[in-house]
């Protein structure tokens, strides 16, 4: 059920950027991306209750980099626990947010080039690896 209403979100985001000006087109992928990371989670483990927990901060913070992060590594427990690579989707969007907010931030670059090793897109994988390799040089 938590699949399909991710799902459901993310071709419901894609519908509605097809619309948008070029100019707004980065801007709103980023707001789309933490639409999606941050919509209501529900769960009654220690571990779901702290992803609700990161998403309220992320929510609420002036500085919600540190919330995000945190999160995204949270939905990769969670994807590896529950066996659902729809959490390594959620993390990914984690770590879009964040680039949304600061380019080429390190951390958000760390979190992306993990999810797409564990999804096995290995090429896109490298290139993020080597991008992160670039900034802290």
């Amino acid at each position: 059920m938590r699949l399909r209403l991710l799902f459901l979100t993310a071709f419901l985001v894609v519908l509605s950027g097809c619309s948008g000006s070029p100019d707004n087109s980065a801007r709103q992928e980023g707001a789309d991306a933490c639409a999606i990371a941050l919509a209501s989670h529900t769960g009654e483990t220690k571990l779901d209750q702290e992803i609700s927990r990161l998403q309220a901060e992320a929510r609420t913070a002036s500085n919600p980099s540190r919330a995000l992060e945190q999160l995204g590594w949270r939905f990769v427990s969670k994807a590896r626990i529950s066996s659902d690579p729809g959490y390594y989707k959620l993390a990914e969007k984690c770590a879009e947010c964040m680039q949304a907010k600061s380019p080429r931030k390190p951390e958000a670059l760390l979190l992306r080039g993990h999810v797409l090793h564990n999804v096995h897109r290995f090429k896109e994988a490298e290139e993020v690896a080597r991008e992160l390799l670039t900034l802290i040089e």
